[in-house]
């Protein structure tokens, strides 16, 4: 069991966006191991930022100050984390990780208001024999963020809040197949979605759903030369594909009298091939 804190306070130059800053940070921590083979460590805490009147004027000239004013406004933030390891054998092992966090910006009348993250990770290893070693991992993690506006010369109030969602899952392994040669190959699937809402005026508008797949193909062979000499060939592959809303359907002589290049969303297939070699002096 163990506890801990911190606390800065920042004096800031003349002429700057703040003239001070200050942070106080606290947190605890539990590890707990009801097995010898099982290990399970609890985190979780919490910080708060004060800063002083934020000074539009310092800006440079075309600076957002909704931008900057991010990293500067006072903030509330909660975290907790969880972490649990088991060796259920001696060639077979599980790890699972999970955590989440909220920031609330609770001056903040115009832009971020607040922020949620949450994350699952899951891995499980298996060594079956000492030439061998595979891997399976997946992950899933949720962003969440509101903001509000205004909506000029009318003075309308509006909040928009978005939604992102990714998932991963992986598969890799290794084999020394003698003294000399080693392989290795993984891959890799990933998905992601986001989903916008604007409301005004009591009026819910849903944006049109964006996502993105990525599929990641790696194999790597090496061969011990001499002791000090490696050489490596590495074959990877890369599958991107997305959807956009802002984009698709977007041509060069989509609207009349402008003239664009266009754009899609992103889409593309890669291939390469790479051979390197290592020296050890």
């Amino acid at each position: 069991v163990g506890v801990g804190g911190s606390y800065a306070h920042t004096h800031f130059s003349p002429d700057q966006v703040l003239t001070s800053m200050s942070e106080l940070r606290a947190w605890g921590q539990a590890t707990l191991a009801p097995l010898a083979a099982l290990t399970v460590t609890l985190k979780g805490g919490s910080s708060r930022r004060d800063t002083s009147v934020f000074h539009v004027a310092s800006l440079p000239v075309g600076e957002n100050p909704l931008l900057v004013a991010y990293d500067y406004a006072p903030r509330d933030s909660e975290f907790v984390t969880l972490r649990a390891t088991w060796a259920i054998s001696a060639q077979l092992a599980w790890a699972l990780e999970g955590s989440a966090t909220t920031d609330a910006y609770r001056r903040s009348q115009f832009g971020l208001s607040d922020g949620r993250e949450r994350e699952v990770t899951s891995t499980v290893t298996w060594s079956p024999s000492k030439p061998w070693s595979m891997y399976v991992e997946s992950s899933y993690e949720h962003l969440e963020a509101s903001q509000f506006g205004l909506q000029l010369p009318a003075t309308i109030r509006w909040q928009e809040r978005t939604g992102e969602y990714f998932w991963t899952a992986g598969v890799g392994g290794a084999w020394s197949v003698s003294r000399k040669w080693h392989l290795k190959a993984d891959y890799l699937h990933a998905r992601s979605r986001s989903d916008t809402g604007l409301l005004s005026s009591s009026i819910l508008q849903s944006f049109p759903q964006d996502g993105s797949t990525l599929d990641t193909l790696k194999a790597d062979a090496d061969y011990q030369w001499s002791p000090a000499l490696t050489l490596r060939v590495r074959y990877r592959r890369d599958h991107f594909g997305s959807n956009d809303w802002a984009l698709q359907s977007v041509y060069p002589d989509t609207i009349p009298t402008l003239l664009a290049l266009g754009a899609q969303p992103y889409r593309y297939t890669v291939d390469t091939v790479a051979v390197s070699f290592v020296y050890r002096l």
